[in-house]
């Protein structure tokens, strides 16, 4: 990438070999017969890019993925990788994602994977939409708040930067070069004082678009920040036989 040169990323993309940093790397103990090791698993890699109007706009949260052997009978099994931070009540510093669609909370059967009509792709956007919302501890208000999940968001960021995960080093890299105005601009409206619960609001909180059709912004400062779209998810599919996990 030479100068100012942005590098286009697909949104799906397949890798030649599974990341030495992949949560799933590791075979389970029950896969040990010939058959079970010369099939192919499927382990994949997805970052979510945080939507305006949210603590956790312009961050960067990613999430490894391991689609279990009857697949789509179960959903996937899906890992955090949060650094050991608790930034949202159902995302535990451990890893765990807790989401009635991936069976780890008790929700309405109408909430709960269904073989049938789940997908993939449904999980991701639930929780870039479910989960890293505006208002992540409405339902558990004494377990933190925005301005908490504002910084730990960029306590992970930091993380990122420094230790990016495999197969996303570039994209790591360009996104927080393409948004490092609107990221310190943002971090310094809150060390001023001047968020609203720590993030940025369209309109002033109003509602609505801002009229440009791609951005919100801040009514203070008129700081660009991404908006929600399927777009802002990025995956990466690692194919390889099992027997190489090993």
């Amino acid at each position: 990438m030479k100068g100012g040169e942005e590098q286009i990323f697909n949104v799906f993309d397949i890798v030649s070999e599974v990341p030495h940093d992949h949560f799933f790397r590791k075979p389970s103990k029950q896969a040990t017969s010939h058959n079970a090791l010369a099939k192919h698993i499927d382990l994949m890699r997805a970052v979510i890019i945080g939507a305006a109007g949210t603590p956790y706009h312009d961050g960067l949260f990613f999430f490894d993925i391991k689609l279990p052997s009857d697949y789509p009978n179960r959903p996937p099994n899906v890992h955090f990788h949060s650094f050991g931070y608790r930034m949202n009540p159902n995302l535990y510093n451990n890893g765990m994602v807790c989401l009635s669609l991936l069976n780890t909370w008790y929700g309405n059967p109408g909430q709960r994977w269904n073989p049938r009509a789940s997908t993939l792709l449904q999980v991701l956007v639930s929780i870039q939409a479910l989960v890293l919302n505006e208002q992540p501890y409405f339902n558990e208000p004494n377990a933190g708040s925005c301005e908490t999940a504002f910084l730990q968001t960029w306590y992970i960021a930091i993380t990122l930067v420094r230790r990016p995960p495999k197969n996303f080093e570039a994209f790591v890299i360009q996104h927080f070069r393409t948004r490092s105005v609107a990221v310190l601009d943002s971090c310094r409206e809150h060390a001023n004082g001047r968020l609203w619960d720590g993030y940025y609001c369209r309109n002033g909180g109003g509602g609505g678009g801002d009229g440009d059709g791609g951005s919100s912004s801040l009514s203070s400062s008129n700081v660009k920040v991404s908006r929600f779209e399927e777009d802002n998810i990025v995956v990466r599919i690692c194919k390889v036989p099992q027997k190489s996990l090993n």
